[in-house]
């Protein structure tokens, strides 16, 4: 009779999953140290979900190993551009307070929210397409970015309901964080040990059914 607390329980597996996120989310934060690496750091945490997922291999070497050499460019312009996105977005908003019009703030606003959303959509699917790229085809080049961003976006679109369940989940600790200074500090603390790799656990959760297809990744290929 097995033990309740053995290796071969699910006991033991919920902690070896935990486990692996935690150093997986550990690992890819001191590798984003340098700031300009956070994509190597996402692309690990992303990676390991999927060797999670697909296999149940919790092993973190070989992840590093493979972003690092066959991927760490594409990951870190990829990062990048999603930083540089987003910082002009926030700029806009902000310069749109000195707009005399209130009507016009209303609408170049409410654009403003149609474009994050989609800004928003495109990380769901980009970095599991990545990751999953990157574990089955061996590797991933500058030039498969462009690519790999359209036919996330028109996936997360299409796949509108495994989106909006992965945001959901990412952006509910976000939520809590605006209640009060001390919940700010726990959010803190929640992705400094786990949460961001969590959240990318999340991604490929949700997208991992369609990406498993191979329909999204040779989309993706398509000239």
């Amino acid at each position: 009779m097995s033990s309740r607390f053995g290796p071969d329980s699910s006991i033991a597996q919920v902690l070896s999953w935990i486990a692996a996120l935690v150093m997986a989310n550990v690992v890819g934060l001191l590798i984003s140290l340098p700031v300009v690496t956070f994509g190597v750091g996402l692309g690990v945490m992303t990676l390991v979900s999927l060797r999670l997922i697909a296999s149940e291999s919790t092993a973190i070497a070989p992840a590093v190993a493979q972003v690092v050499r066959k991927a760490a460019l594409p990951a870190i312009l990829l990062a990048l551009v999603e930083g540089l996105l987003f910082s002009l977005l926030l700029w806009e908003w902000s310069v749109t307070t000195h707009l005399a019009s209130h009507s016009m703030v209303l609408i170049v606003r409410t654009l403003l929210v149609f474009v994050v959303l989609i800004a928003a959509f495109t990380p769901v699917w980009v970095w599991p397409m990545f990751a999953h790229r990157l574990a089955y085809k061996g590797r991933v080049n500058v030039k498969d970015l462009p690519r790999l961003a359209s036919v996330a976006l028109l996936a997360s679109v299409m796949k509108l309901h495994r989106t909006l369940l992965a945001l959901l989940v990412v952006a509910g600790p976000l939520v809590l964080a605006s209640i009060s200074l001390p919940w700010a500090i726990r959010l803190l603390f929640w992705f400094v040990v786990f949460g961001i790799a969590f959240a990318q656990y999340v991604c490929v959760l949700a997208t991992y059914p369609v990406l498993s297809t191979d329909q999204v990744d040779e989309a993706s290929t398509e000239s």
